[in-house]
């Protein structure tokens, strides 16, 4: 997995991320990330990535000791599209009313298509 220095705390140190693969891809590629959620909540939180300033449908797979992996896939692009950018990688926290709670930015995705 490409992964930060030991791992990327959130501003409110709710979110903390490991570590990310792949690094690059295509569109339509799934990219993982594995993270902790350390926020004491009473209210239902849910967990996503966001790839640039999109958010992604993220599936959430909880782990022991407040571990979690996410994972979302890249999406299509449009045909004006360049054929490779580089987008920043995000994890974001958000309350049942879609608040965002935290977010944090640890990567880089480079999208590549290797179709153009």
């Amino acid at each position: 997995m490409s992964a930060p220095p030991q791992f990327v705390d959130s501003p409110r140190g709710a979110l903390r991320v490991y570590a990310y693969s792949p690094p690059q891809g295509p569109p339509g590629a799934t990219i993982t990330a594995n993270i902790d959620f350390t926020l004491q909540a009473s209210d239902t939180i849910f967990l996503r990535l966001v790839l640039g300033r999109r958010a992604l449908t993220t599936s959430v797979r909880r782990l022991p000791d407040r571990h979690f992996e996410l994972q979302a896939r890249v999406p299509l692009r449009d045909a004006q599209a360049a054929a490779t950018s580089v987008m920043t990688l995000s994890a974001q926290a958000l309350s049942s009313n879609d608040e965002v709670i935290d977010t944090v930015t640890f990567g880089n995705f480079n999208v590549v298509d290797f179709g153009m």
